[in-house]
């Protein structure tokens, strides 16, 4: 980000002539530096295009949330079913000691 920060601060610097924006049909104008709408347009692009892309990683994110939720219930269950095989082979070692 610093090196596209140099880069905007040369641009400003170096284009400082002013213009005249109209906006046609109304009778509207505004005078400016040259590199005020090219800034102004750079930033819009910029939060339009995050925006579109936030909004079309939302189904990435949607299905994220839902494996993470089904890996925790299954390291819940596989949690469950060792504790059920550790207590059923001690239960085998103890029938196993007593027949002997």
């Amino acid at each position: 980000m610093a090196v596209v920060g140099i880069i905007v601060l040369l641009f400003s610097i170096s284009n400082r002539d002013l213009i005249v924006i109209e906006f046609w049909p109304l009778s509207f104008s505004l005078e400016s530096p040259v590199y005020f709408p090219a800034l102004i347009f750079g930033l819009v692009g910029f939060l339009s295009g995050g925006t579109i892309a936030w909004l079309s990683a939302g189904t990435n994110r949607k299905n994220a949330r839902k494996a993470k939720r089904r890996a925790s219930g299954l390291e819940k269950d596989l949690n469950t079913l060792q504790s059920k095989i550790e207590k059923l082979e001690q239960e085998k070692k103890v029938q196993n000691t007593g027949k002997k």
